[in-house]
């Protein structure tokens, strides 16, 4: 069966990091609390200058906002450590083929890598769309998560006419 789409995707580390805090700013705990115990700090240490307790309340809203960039910070880091220790990810590039109900993943170049004869059957996965975790969407890439932390990146400028469409149409 011929596929509907095809693309091909180089996990780099600058779209790893990305997809890392995609995926952590979507989820549902972080989408709702950190705004939330964010705001109620603020709120506080607005209260507490307009009472005129002006250093506790600088305190807080200081403390809102750096509590913020240390989560940034730290999410970065880790992403950047989980990068470093997964050599076999680093600079993949892998070849997707997309069909009605599922998509096929294939590394690029894998018999060669491997020292496979070309002619052998393929190193091809197949992941089923009613299976995935869910599709996430950025200004520029798909991520398509298999389980709340695993998942494929896919930039939009390698789509090839109709699949950020049909990308968007599987999305959960």
């Amino acid at each position: 069966m011929e596929p509907l789409y095809t693309t091909q995707s180089c996990m780099t580390q600058e779209e790893y990091v990305k997809f890392n805090e995609a995926v952590i700013r979507s989820s549902g705990v972080n989408k709702v609390m950190i705004p939330v115990c964010t705001g109620i700090i603020i709120v506080l240490g607005i209260y507490r200058l307009v009472q005129g307790r002006i250093g506790i309340g600088i305190y807080l809203i200081a403390l809102a906002i750096l509590f913020n960039v240390f989560l940034g910070f730290s999410a970065k880091r880790r992403a950047l450590r989980t990068w470093e220790a997964n050599r076999d990810m680093q600079n993949r590039k892998v070849k997707y083929y997309f069909y009605d109900d599922h998509f096929e993943s294939e590394p690029v170049n894998s018999s060669a890598q491997s020292g496979q004869n070309p002619a052998q059957p393929s190193n091809r996965a197949a992941v089923r769309y009613d299976s995935l975790h869910r599709v996430l969407e950025t200004p520029t890439n798909f991520y398509i998560l298999s389980s709340a932390g695993q998942g494929i990146a896919i930039r939009k400028e390698d789509c090839e006419p109709g699949l950020i469409e049909f990308l968007q149409g599987i999305k959960k």
